[in-house]
């Protein structure tokens, strides 16, 4: 982010400026001096800060406990001896990830009417899709396949979830401009 100096009617504010659009004044005087302001959120940067955070949260706590949910589901049905729930979770999440970046959020905004396509974004492939799939237990159940000595079952996840996961991707895209 960087920070222009504007010269406003009152000294001391910064403006921060964004290549894509402004994120409003920052006020940089002393509580004291703005102890009649609004509070420190009455800019419209602040909120907007606030509400992308919280998307993101948001997100990410509905795509953390779908990624469980699904790890339980898989591990009951086809037992623990691989890991069919994250190798599952990762394709899946590819596919949805291919096919949302292909329709764009741009394409999906209007049935919200106050989410932004940025907004959008963060909520579904930041969010969601980042807390669903997971590349760290992909990595640390092949290394645990790899420890035992089961090298070919190791080398097959690595591969297969590779392949299939890239495979899901393009597929996801391809089903996006499907009529």
């Amino acid at each position: 982010m960087e920070f222009a100096i504007t010269a406003p009617a009152r000294p001391g504010i910064i403006t921060p400026t964004m290549p894509s659009r402004g994120w409003g004044v920052v006020d940089t005087r002393s509580p004291a001096e703005r102890h009649d302001s609004a509070g420190p959120f009455r800019s419209g940067a602040a909120m907007h800060l606030l509400m992308q955070i919280a998307l993101v949260v948001v997100g990410a706590a509905v795509g953390g406990v779908t990624r469980w949910g699904v790890t339980v589901a898989a591990a009951r049905r086809l037992g623990a001896g691989f890991p069919w729930g994250t190798f599952f979770i990762n394709v899946s999440g590819s596919l949805f990830l291919g096919w949302f970046t292909a329709v764009g959020a741009a394409g999906l905004a209007g049935w919200g009417g106050w989410l932004q396509p940025e907004d959008l974004k963060l909520l579904v492939a930041t969010g969601f899709t980042g807390a669903y799939t997971t590349f760290s237990t992909f990595e640390y159940e092949s290394d645990q396949m790899l420890r035992r000595g089961d090298g070919f079952a190791g080398a097959v996840y690595v591969f297969g979830s590779m392949a299939v996961g890239l495979a899901a991707a393009r597929l996801g895209a391809f089903l996006a401009h499907c009529p």
